[in-house]
């Protein structure tokens, strides 16, 4: 029989159970609190909350999702809700569904679902419920309205992919590239600009392949500080070179937009270039032509200035010549004075040399013009240096075809003599002259170091084996006093004087070398169509030929007058003089009829040679006139021999060379 509890046994039972009831209505009344609480919350909230079983029928719906979709409670609980969805996003749906069955039993899906306003895109999180086996009891899903997203987003893909389309069309260069200098991106303007295919370009390492060697390092930085710095400008500027597939350089100006995520890193960079390859080349090639012409004008200043201060010169050189002359006529060479007047003519003769050299410098140096064959000029030079200088060897390429020229020989022996020259000095210890002719055209495509007439030209090239001529004095080369030289050995004058004679001959001249790779002067004549004249045989000129006449003697120059007077009349001639353009012409008037020669100064104030020349040929068409000057055989007596003037005779000249050109106009006759 159990034993039968004692009285405080029971009451001790009782109380314990009274503190479970207890305990039980505590739990009750929380859980009651609890499950109010959540209520309200769900109800509340903006969120949609649904929980439905493992077919998918509704168990709960929130107020929110009822208002929403415009049905109560009643007409959704036990329905399932995938008929709501829109087909497109069934699948996505079912596919999230299942991912519920598999660890962590979680899953997020967006859809959409046809509400009382029509479709709309929700956001699903979804947590499935485990039963005490494991099992799927049910799915809790939470969802928000995220259409007002999805359309932003809709809107942003178009805006997106219109302005990558834009990009991939327009002229303009285009890239992205990200942090690690990667290209993501390349228009077809980059591609077509470069040369490269697009599997060439992306996910290519920008510096490595498309930033020349000697610019990475300066672009690496300016690319880093872009990348890697959090509070970057969103936009920016700036030049740089790349390379095409070719090796080619260009050059071209960049715009930079960065892309940043949400904490402000830059995620990756847009270029926008414009090549400025061609403005640039555009830019250098005025900034040339610019150079050249400032060139062109400070010669030519310094080319009349040459001309005048040689004319000037010469009138004086005229009275020595003159006066030394006259005193060495009839002088015995065993008199002790023959020998000082011999040295005043070498002086003389030395003082024309370097006004000859000035005038062929100046502005209209040509002398006496003809058709000519340059490779008999340059063969006959050719063996001349030769001989004096026997450690320089010379070698002569000549075109058999070559077209004529039409130029003053001598001024063309000179340019010759001074280039070799010229070369001579850079090779003291011998070395090798190249002599090259040959015909070419000038057109557009030729590669022209200036602006020159387009047409046929004569080129003649002279190579040596020197030292070469650094880029500072190639600038120069052709300055007039400019000289590397001693002094004692150069004046500066010499490749002055060809630079002035060839753009006289309205040819041009370039020079091409090379420290170290010896020098090439290039010369272009216009070629002529005029025949070239058979040679005939010289006048040989050795004596002072004697005569009679009367000349009237014209000249400004007080001493040259004088000397010049002294000179005819001890030739024999009667000797008539005028200071003045309009004295002589007065003179001529009255006594035309005895006047055999008119010596005519080109240069004087007032009335000048060419115009007392038009006089005096108004009064005497068949007037004989010697031109005289200080200058050179130039543009303007050029013109007045044309005219009919007789002759030319250079300033400053000797009694045999007045003679022998007084007999030659006057003629036989006379003397």
């Amino acid at each position: 029989m159990p034993k039968k509890p004692t009285y405080e046994e029971l009451e001790a039972r009782v109380r314990e159970l009274e503190r479970l009831q207890a305990d039980c209505r505590q739990t009750e009344d929380a859980l009651r609190k609890s499950e109010e609480r959540y209520r309200l919350l769900i109800e509340h909230q903006n969120d949609l909350v649904v929980e439905v079983d493992p077919e998918g029928r509704f168990l709960f719906v929130s107020p929110s999702y009822c208002s929403i979709f415009g049905k109560n409670e009643k007409e959704l609980l036990g329905r399932r809700f995938m008929p709501l969805v829109h087909e497109e996003d069934r699948k996505q749906t079912a596919q999230a569904m299942e991912a519920l069955y598999h660890p962590p039993h979680t899953a997020y899906v967006e859809q959409r679902a046809m509400t009382k306003s029509g479709w709309r895109w929700f956001a699903w999180s979804d947590k499935a419920i485990l039963g005490k086996t494991g099992n799927i009891e049910s799915i809790v899903g939470v969802g928000r309205d995220i259409t007002d997203r999805k359309q932003a987003e809709e809107v942003l893909g178009k805006s997106e992919r219109k302005w990558r389309n834009i990009l991939i069309e327009t002229p303009q260069i285009g890239i992205s590239i990200d942090r690690q200098a990667r290209i993501i991106f390349a228009n077809k303007r980059f591609l077509e600009l470069t040369g490269w295919r697009e599997e060439e370009v992306l996910f290519n390492d920008w510096f490595d392949r498309f930033v020349p060697e000697d610019l990475r390092e300066q672009v690496r930085a300016v690319f880093d500080n872009l990348m890697h710095t959090r509070n970057a400008v969103d936009y920016s500027t700036n030049e740089n070179e790349i390379l095409t597939k070719s090796g080619e350089r260009l050059k071209v100006a960049w715009s930079n937009v960065l892309t940043k995520d949400p904490k402000g890193a830059v995620v990756d960079v847009t270029c926008l270039g414009i090549d400025l390859t061609d403005r640039k080349r555009a830019e250098e090639e005025r900034e040339k032509l610019q150079a050249q012409l400032i060139q062109a004008q400070k010669m030519e200043a310094i080319g009349t200035l040459a001309g005048g201060i040689a004319h000037n010169f010469n009138n004086i050189l005229m009275g020595i010549q003159g006066r030394t002359s006259l005193m060495m006529m009839g002088k015995n060479p065993s008199d002790r004075d023959y020998e000082h007047l011999g040295g005043i003519e070498a002086c003389v003769k030395s003082a024309k040399e370097l006004t000859r050299d000035l005038l062929g410098f100046a502005r209209g140096g040509k002398y006496e013009v003809e058709p000519t064959n340059l490779n008999a000029i340059i063969e006959h030079e050719n063996r001349m240096f030769s001989r004096t200088k026997k450690e320089i060897r010379i070698y002569g390429n000549m075109s058999k075809d070559l077209w004529s020229v039409e130029v003053d020989k001598g001024q063309i022996r000179q340019v010759l003599l001074n280039l070799y020259v010229n070369a001579w000095q850079a090779m003291p210890y011998g070395g090798d002259l190249y002599i090259q002719t040959e015909n070419v055209i000038i057109d557009e495509k030729f590669d022209k170091p200036f602006t020159v007439a387009l047409g046929r030209y004569v080129k003649i090239s002279v190579m040596d084996t020197g030292p070469g001529i650094d880029a500072a004095t190639r600038k120069r080369i052709f300055d007039p006093f400019f000289t590397t030289k001693d002094k004692v050995k150069g004046t500066g004058l010499g490749l002055a004087s060809v630079y002035g004679i060839i753009k006289n001959h309205r040819g041009f001249i370039d020079v091409h070398s090379r420290t170290g790779k010896g020098t090439t002067f290039n010369i272009y004549l216009p070629a002529s169509d005029k025949k070239i004249p058979k040679e005939g045989p010289e006048l040989r000129q050795y004596e002072i030929q004697d005569g009679e006449g009367k000349v009237l003697l014209v000249d400004d120059e007080a001493m040259v007058l004088t000397v010049a007077q002294t000179m005819l009349e001890k030739l024999g001639y009667q000797v008539f003089t005028a200071k003045s353009g309009e004295k002589a012409i007065d003179l001529y008037k009255k006594k035309r009829e005895e006047i055999d020669l008119v010596i005519l100064d080109m240069i004087m104030p007032g009335m000048g040679g060419g115009k007392a020349f038009d006089h005096l040929k108004e009064i005497d068409s068949n007037v004989k006139v010697l031109l005289s000057s200080g200058y050179s055989l130039n543009g303007q007596a050029h013109e007045i021999l044309s005219r009919g003037c007789r002759g030319f005779i250079q300033k400053p000249f000797d009694l045999e060379a007045l003679s022998l050109k007084v007999r030659e106009l006057l003629g036989k006759d006379k003397q």
